[in-house]
């Protein structure tokens, strides 16, 4: 069985590094992205199984746009929100 893709979006990249070393690298294959076009470019390129949105408190109409964005193009992406 594939690994389950998950992306993190995020402005600083310690929540990708910590699951990363937390998650079973067998089950899960972890993606770093910063919100903006890098987010978009890698939402077509990775396709992610599950998407982990942070500080979505201090950015609410970035994460709007990014959850669409994720839903349009991956329908099936599970999505978890972090405050």
């Amino acid at each position: 069985m594939k690994p389950l893709r998950v992306m993190v979006i995020t402005p600083d990249l310690g929540l990708g590094r910590y699951l990363a070393d937390q998650l079973p690298r067998n089950l899960f294959e972890v993606f770093d992205a910063r919100p903006g076009p890098q987010f978009v470019d890698a939402t077509y390129a990775i396709s992610p199984h599950i998407a982990v949105l942070d500080h979505i408190e201090k950015r609410t109409e970035g994460v709007q746009l990014e959850i669409a964005l994720l839903q349009k193009r991956v329908p099936r992406v599970r999505i978890i929100l972090i405050k």
